[in-house]
């Protein structure tokens, strides 16, 4: 049974009284248990819109967002909303939520969890999907000194007005360095014989920088006394590192010596991509820890999978078990499974490149494969996207104008500047110096040409292989191994 509660608060947000209305408790098994009777939208931390069934959940804390979890489903399936924090006076003893529809606007519906020590986030969703400005808190004063956290900020690109603020600016744009910091290895091991066995992979989520690496211990010997090969998991908050300590399930993530985890994100959740000894693909999936790994049937490869997140979906790239064929598969949430791969008749020696560039699609640059057996390995770099029928992609062309790389480029979205869709980090062709190359529209009277620009030694850094890549906090942030460090590196692509 439903029951009706009518709170006395005169709030005051923005210099405006607000005015009281009735908020409705569902019934439900706990005080953090809501009914949904119809759908509404919300919108994720990264901005996305997203649609949250009727039905009942159970709605939670995660740092800054709420987290509703469908109580007929598991953990794998709960939702992350965006969220204002604010302040109360409600008597409450336990942490207690509230759903409160506006008099005025009745488009609009607002979930609220109260905690005991007059703390609370709240979300609002609405019927329509239409978010108009200045939507108001209903149970919360905003609190003193808090921020929204941007999610996705923007990147300082090249232009004619770079570093120049419109009058319309608060605040400068953040300080992107170019700093170098190595992660500190107190955290790593407690053992100075540990080193990285792979090159990392890096995943934006919850506005947290995710890193995974592969770690081993080994003596002078040779003998391996950590016991296996096994994933790190690292978390960067935007001021410092620290591992989680909630590992990867025992033996979820047992992977050959010198391979690497693939990393991206959706709304869900990280997920990780990686290959047995048989060269048999798995995965497992991160909200708060991590899940026991899944096999993807039927899908093998012979060197490292790629990832990335585009459209709701998370898109995996990977070569043959045996062949230099490209292969092609995505994974969405629900119905929480992968698509038959596919080949997209291109053919990569080695692991490709693969990311999401701004809005537009996913793009693969790969090093192009050697026409015959026994041929030298190539190093000459190719590029294509999948087209927005999003089934065919496009016939390849060269990529950027001169590098070549003797292993796997790496990419990441640049931010929002219109006239940039991308960056790519290389190492050359025979040395370990990296390179950085931008993608971007060719002609501004031409909207819809793009191509690369000329490729950049990348502040004199140098790596042992492949980096990861991503665009956080306003900067490109970017890990990468060197002499058993892995190095932090943040700038901006001024």
């Amino acid at each position: 049974m439903k029951r009706c509660v009518i709170f006395l608060l005169g709030l005051v947000f923005g210099g405006v009284t607000q005015g009281i209305w009735p908020v409705q408790a569902s019934t439900s098994l706990s005080s953090t248990t809501v009914e949904l009777a119809e759908s509404l939208h919300f919108q994720t931390p990264a901005g996305d819109d997203v649609v949250v069934g009727p039905g009942d959940y159970q709605v939670e804390a995660a740092e800054a967002w709420l987290k509703l979890l469908p109580m007929d489903e598991g953990p794998a399936s709960a939702i992350l909303l965006e969220a204002t924090a604010g302040e109360h006076e409600e008597p409450v003893t336990k942490p207690t939520v509230r759903l409160q529809q506006e008099p005025d606007n009745r488009d609009m519906t607002h979930v609220v969890l109260l905690h005991p020590d007059g703390s609370g986030l709240e979300a609002i969703g609405t019927h329509s999907g239409l978010r108009p400005r200045g939507m108001n808190l209903s149970l919360l004063k905003k609190a003193a000194g808090s921020q929204r956290i941007a999610v996705r900020p923007d990147v300082v690109l090249p232009g004619p007005v770079q570093g120049k603020l419109s009058p319309a600016d608060p605040t400068p744009p953040p300080a992107c360095g170019p700093t170098h910091t190595i992660i500190p290895e107190s955290i790593i091991s407690s053992d100075s014989k540990f080193k990285w066995d792979s090159h990392p992979h890096a995943a934006v989520f919850q506005n947290r920088l995710h890193v995974v690496a592969n770690v081993t211990c080994k003596d002078e010997f040779g003998f391996d006394f950590c016991g296996a090969s096994l994933p790190s998991h690292f978390i960067f908050d935007g001021d410092r590192w620290r591992k989680n300590n909630r590992e990867f399930r025992e033996g979820a993530l047992r992977v050959p010596e010198g391979s690497s985890v693939a990393l991206a994100a959706d709304r869900f959740g990280l997920v990780a991509v990686w290959k047995d000894e048989e060269k048999q693909l798995w995965y497992s999936r991160y909200y708060d820890q991590w899940a026991p790994k899944q096999k993807i049937p039927g899908q093998y490869s012979k060197s490292t999978p790629a990832l990335a997140a585009q459209g709701g979906k998370i898109h995996l790239l990977h070569q043959g078990k045996t062949s230099d064929d490209l292969w092609y598969s995505t994974f969405s949430s629900p119905p929480n499974q992968w698509t038959p791969n596919v080949k997209i008749g291109r053919q990569s020696s080695g692991s490709p490149g693969f990311a999401r560039l701004r809005e537009d699609s996913v793009h693969t640059v790969y090093r192009k494969a050697a026409r015959y057996t026994g041929d030298p390995v190539t190093t000459t770099l190719r590029h294509t996207f999948l087209g927005r029928n999003g089934v065919d992609w496009l016939p390849p062309y060269d990529g950027p104008k001169e590098p070549k790389s003797q292993d796997a480029p790496v990419l990441t979205e640049a931010g929002d500047d219109p006239r940039v869709l991308g960056l790519m980090v290389h190492r050359g062709s025979t040395t370990k110096r990296l390179w950085s190359t931008l993608y971007g529209r060719n002609d501004p009277r031409k909207p819809t040409t793009f191509r690369w620009y000329d490729d950049q030694p990348l502040l004199g850094l140098t790596s042992d292989g492949p980096v990861a890549l991503a665009s956080y906090m306003g900067c490109i942030h970017m890990v990468h191994k060197d002499r058993n460090k892995l190095i932090h590196s943040t700038f901006s692509l001024k």
